[in-house]
């Protein structure tokens, strides 16, 4: 038993000698992508989830500089809960709504486009996010 939602069975045939070959034409790669996409199609809230913590990971770190250097002036006393307040409101906000949201969107995608966008999306974020850190 595999954990793969999907078989790489579909890109081999057998011919009449019994001996597997890689098929030529592109319908086991079309196949595993529409398996993949239903597959995920199941954890889209996860998805968006990741997706939301890869641009949280990108993204915090200037969002709370920009809110230290408004309350710099602010004695310590009263700046140091006022910011955890705002932190604490502002992510908990992001990572309330904001996953539902990128999941009601990756659902609009049909079966044959969803995994490659997931795909991309997660390499371009995750490229963006490496590059700024």
């Amino acid at each position: 038993m595999t954990c793969w939602p999907i078989s790489l069975d579909s890109f081999w045939t057998t011919d009449s000698t019994g001996k597997q070959q890689i098929m030529e034409d592109t319908s086991g790669l079309i196949h595993w992508i529409t398996d993949l996409s239903q597959w995920s199609r199941a954890y889209l809230y996860w998805l968006g989830l990741a997706i939301t913590g890869i641009f949280l990971t990108w993204m915090a770190s200037p969002l709370v500089s920009l809110f230290s250097k408004r309350l710099r002036g602010v004695h310590s006393i009263i700046r140091i809960p006022l910011l955890s307040a705002v932190n604490l409101t502002l992510f908990g906000a992001i990572l309330h709504f904001v996953p539902a949201w990128i999941s009601g969107l990756l659902g609009l995608f049909n079966n044959m486009t969803l995994s490659p966008v997931v795909l991309i999306l997660i390499l371009l974020l995750g490229a963006a996010a490496d590059r700024r850190r």
